[in-house]
């Protein structure tokens, strides 16, 4: 590691003191200067956009009709001569869109055969002093390299004037739509709908490039500008006091006509009239609404203060960290909730209260007065996990335990977007892992701290049991359905069903599964755990679309960025490591920061003389991995014997030890007069040796922990810059007794290490754990082989 006049780190756990003392001087005067702004004027070329929309939805099957006035703001360097919409809907409209054809036109694993969705816009017009001018006639559609031919999802409108900079643009665009049926995000189940993605909206125009509008991918997500929102929904009646929004709800008034008119601001007036804590105006880049004529509607506040006392210890951590006393506050929260989930309501709101608490503390307080928190109705669980400005979706089933980490775990993770997408606002198609790496890491830490390990279960009779099965069915796959009768995979028939899915006969055939353990799961470890799926398929910083599959895109947009972030906060230090990720925060509030702007802020604010550089290029823009191990050696080696010189220069005989078998018989030859035998325990000495390897391309600073049996310890660190000149290190110990342990990483410091089963040397190895493991598991599989064997099968 280059650290330029800064201190190594130190093998153990945390920092030296001395470090700590001459980091913390170094970066003294980055210390209580959250807002500070980006370099070279990144924001100020980002362009505006705001919004007034009016809605009307039909009385069933999902059908829009709106219209909305568009204010867009060059702050760009260019003149404007087109404008490009996104239509999201039109994914959903046939398999040829982009993101259908992708995915084979399945989503959740159901083939899409009905319940299509689409969007088209029915006029057009530039709204300017000297009246409006029409532009619907230059309507047409933007393709991609990697998309469709076919896809409709982005609309380009041409404009006989261009947009100078610094010149409003105002829009009047009128348009229909249908909601699909809910499958991926958005649409309709029954009564429920969750409408995201469901208004004409502008791309992002980037000063110098162009405008930034692509296609909706399979896998990826959204990117829009900052603004403010004003919607007014025109809904049946029967969605009366169960409608939600981001923002506040700022009207509601039902028509003798049954229809009900709703109306949203986003941000609020109240936020609108005020600065956050940036000095800065509170705006947001999206806005869902969601209605359900079933939900049910509970209301809290968030307040600020109960968790500060509550974690007294983690605000002091971050009062020492950044020299400044953390500041949050109060939060009005709305959950809509299922009425069979009605008992979870407490969970629901204390998950949201631990997501808004310590991603403020961590990161800068949630700047809104307000939040939606929406349980998807039965059958649009595809509607839960996602994000939305001061909206958010989670999803439940019955029966969950306290301890399982559901619904704790989505509620957390997508309450977090609100700062990771919300407030720092990357492109989520190019750089996923930007937002959703940093709030997988965040959700992690926030669920060790606040909930602690979290227990497996297993769904028996479609309820969950605790414990999970020691191994997979016998043989797996092909040959664990024909076992149970499932299906058969037969030459010529192709597969043959033999007994189709159904409650009794997936509950018979799943009573093998009562055998189980319990399994505990550690939420820092478990994004280690996903990391290890695909470690090196694809380069972290992919777009998001251009990932070789879908396994690829997760593993990299979440746990592999996630374990990517924990590893370089056990290379810089916890204090050091909240610096540099608040300060990227607040600088980038409101804005669209790209992967090189997270790596200049992130330095620029860590309060560190060091040049990390080399960390970000190799770990998120290279496939490479990193594993290190530990071997160990003890034996007894003779004293040197031969001719030594002494005081007085004479050569003198050391003799060599003397104790086995040929030893003893050559003695009793030698001569009553001749010198007699030193012990051989006398002139031996305890050598041990220690061997540390780099397996793979990444080199981080390794500390080395070797335990010896009179209790000592020695500790070292194997330094970034050894690695790099030879990838093995060996250690000697000469008579300081027996080593019982040599192992790297103690303090877990490192959890990209691919491998950890060798990270740990022992002299007394435990060999019955696996012989343990081996047996539970294979009486799990006699008894599942004489289930089917028997008439369970």
């Amino acid at each position: 590691m280059q650290l330029r006049n800064a201190p190594r780190l130190v093998p153990a756990t945390r920092w030296g003191l001395s470090s700590l003392l001459l980091w913390a001087l170094a970066g003294a005067s980055a210390l209580g200067q959250p807002g500070r702004e980006p370099q070279g004027g990144q924001r100020e070329r980002q362009c505006r956009v705001d919004y007034e929309i009016s809605a009307r939805l039909e009385d069933a099957g999902g059908r829009l009709e709106g219209r909305e006035r568009v204010r867009w703001s060059n702050r760009s360097a260019d003149h404007v001569d087109t404008v490009e919409l996104h239509l999201y809907l039109n994914a959903f409209a046939n398999t040829a869109s982009t993101h259908l054809a992708a995915s084979g036109g399945v989503l959740r694993g159901l083939r899409i055969e009905d319940g299509w969705g689409w969007m088209r816009l029915t006029a057009a017009s530039r709204i300017e002093a000297g009246g409006a001018q029409d532009l619907f006639g230059t309507l047409s559609y933007a393709s991609h390299p990697d998309g469709s031919s076919e896809d409709r999802t982005v609309a380009v409108l041409r404009l006989s004037r261009p947009v100078a900079p610094g010149e409003v643009l105002e829009l009047d665009l009128a348009w229909e739509s249908q909601l699909p049926r809910v499958r991926r995000r958005t649409g309709v189940k029954g009564d429920f709908m969750l409408v995201a993605q469901w208004f004409p909206k502008l791309g992002v125009y980037e000063s110098g490039r162009g405008w930034n509008c692509k296609p909706f991918f399979t896998n990826t997500e959204f990117f829009s500008d900052y603004g403010t929102y004003r919607v007014t929904l025109d809904l049946p009646a029967s969605y009366e006091g169960r409608v939600g929004g981001g923002g506040v709800q700022v009207q509601s008034l039902r028509r003798p006509d049954e229809r009900l008119i709703v109306a949203f601001e986003s941000p609020s007036p109240a936020d609108k009239r005020t600065y956050d804590e940036t000095a800065r105006e509170r705006v947001v880049h999206d806005f869902t609404w969601t209605a359900d004529t079933d939900t049910l509607v509970v209301r809290e506040t968030f307040r600020w203060s109960d968790w500060a006392e509550a974690y007294t210890d983690e605000v002091a951590r971050v009062r020492a960290a950044l020299g400044v006393e953390p500041t949050g506050r109060d939060v009005d929260v709305t959950l809509l909730i299922q009425p069979e989930h009605a008992e979870q309501a407490e969970r629901h709101f204390r998950a949201t209260s631990a997501a808004l608490f310590f991603y403020g503390l961590w990161f800068g307080a949630y700047p809104y007065e307000h939040i939606t928190v929406v349980d998807p109705a039965w059958g649009a669980g595809a509607a839960g996990g996602m994000e939305y400005p001061t909206l958010f979706t989670c999803g439940t089933s019955m029966f969950t335990r306290p301890d399982s980490g559901s619904p704790e775990g989505v509620t957390v993770h997508e309450c977090g977007h609100q700062f990771w997408y919300g407030l720092v606002g990357n492109d989520e198609v190019e750089h996923s892992w930007l937002d959703e790496g940093f709030n997988s890491f965040t959700d992690s830490e926030v669920m060790q701290l606040v909930y602690g390990p979290s227990r497996a279960s297993t769904r028996y009779a479609s309820l969950p049991m605790p414990g999970a099965g020691f191994a997979g069915e016998p043989g797996g796959g092909a040959l664990a359905d024909a076992l149970a009768l499932r299906r058969l995979r037969l030459p010529l028939l192709g597969t043959v069903e033999l007994l189709r899915d159904s409650g009794f006969v997936d509950w018979w055939q799943e009573q093998p599964y009562l055998a189980a353990c319990a399994q505990i799961s550690h939420p820092r470890m478990e994004d280690r755990v996903g990391y290890l799926r695909s470690p090196s398929s694809d380069a972290i910083d992919t777009p998001g679309w251009r990932y070789v599959d879908r396994e690829s895109y997760r593993n990299n947009s979440y746990p592999r960025t996630a374990t990517a972030l924990r590893t370089l906060k056990g290379l810089v230090g916890e204090a050091a490591f909240l610096r540099g990720m608040r300060h990227f925060a607040l600088s980038w509030r409101y804005a669209h920061p790209e992967p090189d702007d997270f790596f200049a802020a992130f330095q620029a604010g860590d309060g560190l003389d060091a040049d990390l550089s080399w960390y970000f290029q190799q770990l998120f823009r290279s496939t490479d991995t990193a594993n290190w191990s530990v071997w160990a050696e003890n034996r007894k080696v003779d004293a040197p014997f031969g001719m030594f010189p002494g005081e007085d220069g004479r050569y003198e005989l050391r003799e060599r030890p003397r104790d086995g078998l040929l030893d003893r018989i050559g003695a009793a030859s030698r001569p009553r007069d001749a010198q007699p035998d030193v012990p051989r325990d006398a002139r031996t000495r305890d050598l041990a040796e220690v061997v540390v390897r780099r397996h793979a391309p990444i080199a981080l600073p390794l500390a080395v922990r070797v335990t010896f049996d009179n209790g000592e310890v020695h500790e070292e660190t194997w330094t970034r810059e050894e690695q790099l000149e030879r990838a093995w290190k060996r250690w000697e110990f000469e008579g300081r007794g027996r080593v019982v342990s040599a192992e790297l990483d103690p303090g877990r410091l490192l959890p990209i290490d691919s491998d950890l089963s060798d990270n740990r040397w022992l002299e007394r190895k435990p060999e019955w754990v696996g012989a343990r493991y081996g047996e539970r598991a294979f009486g799990q599989w006699v008894h599942r082989l004489a289930w089917y064997a028997g008439l369970g099968g």
